[in-house]
């Protein structure tokens, strides 16, 4: 992988919640893609726990290899937060396609995202 791109970063909350967030206008490429699943994985080693949310509502777009990339969340809940009505029902529609061990869901709106993986 190429030195990481300032267009995607952790942030652990004080929730337990960890946080990735994209720059504003970011196209999610396979590269980018990818380092955010290992930013995941490394917060993993570093005993960080919690569940993720990832934060779309900045991305432009995401390009068809960017989905190919696997999740580094070992089974926990990941909460996708999107504005866009279109882009959350596409990506209901994705999630109903590839189902796997991650417990993952769309919502239009972080506190509901929020609220949702703090239940578990």
């Amino acid at each position: 992988m190429n030195a990481p791109s300032p267009q995607v970063r952790l942030i652990p909350r004080k929730d337990g919640v960890l946080e990735l967030s994209f720059e504003q206008g970011a196209v999610v490429t396979l590269d980018i893609a990818t380092q955010a699943s290992e930013l995941v994985r490394t917060a993993r080693g570093d005993g960080l726990e919690g569940p993720v949310l990832v934060d779309l509502s900045n991305i432009a777009g995401a390009d068809l290899e960017a989905h190919k990339v696997q999740p580094a969340n070992d089974g926990g809940r990941v909460a996708l937060v999107h504005s866009s009505f279109l882009t959350q029902a596409l990506l209901d529609m994705f999630l109903r396609l590839n189902r796997d061990e991650v417990e993952r869901r769309v919502f239009r709106r972080r506190e509901l995202a929020l609220d949702w993986l703090l239940s578990a």
